[in-house]
């Protein structure tokens, strides 16, 4: 395997040894642009919200965030999964500036942290065709196949097994992770420990676009951060499992979806509202729209409701921040919601670039006279600690006090 080509979220490289090979691989990965040099060198750049580890051919990349550190990516998708892991200090955190390192290297030890107290077993079903009747004989299955009840019998039972769901999901994980370019020696030796002590655990292909969650209870609750891993694996990769070495394949991250996922469940805990009360997006019900014939039809990332109203209104940025300020685009956006909702004030929230490390800063406040609109514009610092970015996401929260319609 070649040593992946090393770059940060949206940041250019040069590159002066790139083969006509390579260059052409790069060509082929989605989010990649490339730029030849008059001096015969190359510059690469990620231009999307995509980080994490992306090939095509013999060729790899690893794109670190821009914004942040690993450590605080890993944070913030884990608090969004679950906050209660946080408070009983189960989530672990890596040192490692290579997100695909440092992802695989917190799974590898909450999973190895989980198995501690020995192999997880439940009663699972089992259907089966058996010379002796165990459990329930499957009769439809028997009279349709044989008409007579000789052997083999189709047979239904619970088997108290290691190869459950909770299980199944660590095990996919981890030979999707033996797949990846993982260069610290410890993770990979404590990958290899993984596959041998869940040996007997069924590798399967989950369909991503729809993974089992399983129900947490006293016996299994060891497991949840190990599986909450494994589930974002399986989600955000493309190795296959089930055929051989392909053209291609990724384990990428989208840092849009992070940030919106983070604020807006750190938002809701600290305001104590339910999900009815701050939905995403897509849960507005009924939905939202600019015009009265109910064409337009606008999704805001933040929004609060008492009953059918909307008292307050944001929406949640995470891109490249101009010198100048913040891109028009989104101010037309943000004050289409404010209008449409008759609401005097909404508010913009970006994450900060990674060299100002400010905690929470107001950028600037627009006053759009003719509409009666405030829009504030927020930056988070995401490079400090977990506990100050959510004491920041608390200083942001006040600007979602609920508002009065205007008359």
């Amino acid at each position: 395997m070649t040593t992946p080509l090393l770059l940060k979220e949206w940041s250019p490289k040069n590159f002066r040894d790139l083969t006509p090979e390579q260059i052409e691989d790069l060509l082929g990965i989605k989010g990649m642009k490339v730029e030849a040099c008059s001096d015969g060198s190359v510059n690469v750049r990620s231009t999307e919200n995509i980080v994490g580890y992306l090939r095509r051919g013999n060729t790899s990349v690893i794109v670190s965030p821009s914004k942040c550190d690993a450590s605080h990516v890993l944070f913030m998708m884990g608090y969004a999964e679950n906050q209660r892991m946080f408070q009983d200090g189960q989530v672990e955190f890596s040192e490692d500036d290579n997100l695909l390192e440092a992802f695989v290297a917190v799974f590898v030890r909450s999973a190895t942290k989980a198995i501690e107290r020995g192999m997880f077993r439940s009663y699972m079903t089992v259907e089966d065709d058996l010379a002796v009747i165990r459990g329930r004989i499957r009769m439809g299955e028997q009279m349709s196949r044989r008409f007579r009840l000789s052997p083999p019998i189709a047979v239904s039972f619970d088997e108290f097994t290691v190869d459950n769901q909770e299980n199944r999901l660590i095990r996919s994980a981890i030979e999707i992770a033996s797949r990846m370019p993982i260069r610290n020696p410890a993770t990979t030796t404590g990958i290899q420990f993984l596959r041998a002590m869940f040996n007997d655990v069924s590798i399967v292909e989950f369909d991503h676009s729809w993974l089992p969650q399983p129900s947490w209870n006293r016996l299994n609750e060891h497991l949840e951060y190990a599986v909450s891993l494994a589930r974002r694996i399986i989600q955000n990769s493309s190795i296959s499992l089930e055929h051989g070495d392909s053209s291609s394949d990724e384990f990428i991250i989208n840092m849009a979806n992070v940030f919106e996922d983070f604020v807006v469940t750190a938002m809701r805990e600290q305001l104590k509202l339910s999900r009815s009360e701050m939905p995403r997006a897509n849960e507005i019900h009924p939905h939202m729209y600019l015009d009265e014939g109910q064409l337009v039809r606008l999704k805001p990332d933040i929004s609060r409701w008492e009953g059918s109203r909307c008292v307050a209104i944001g929406d949640v940025k995470y891109k490249p921040i101009a010198d100048a300020g913040v891109i028009h685009a989104d101010i037309y956006q943000i004050l289409a919601y404010a209008v449409a909702n008759e609401l005097q004030e909404a508010s913009l929230i970006y994450a900060m670039p990674k060299s100002e490390q400010a905690g929470l800063k107001l950028l600037k406040t627009h006053k759009i006279d003719r509409a009666d609109v405030r829009i504030n514009v927020f930056a988070l610092d995401l490079t400090t600690s977990s506990d100050e970015v959510l004491r920041q996401i608390a200083e942001f929260s006040k600007s979602f006090e609920p508002q009065l319609s205007k008359v």
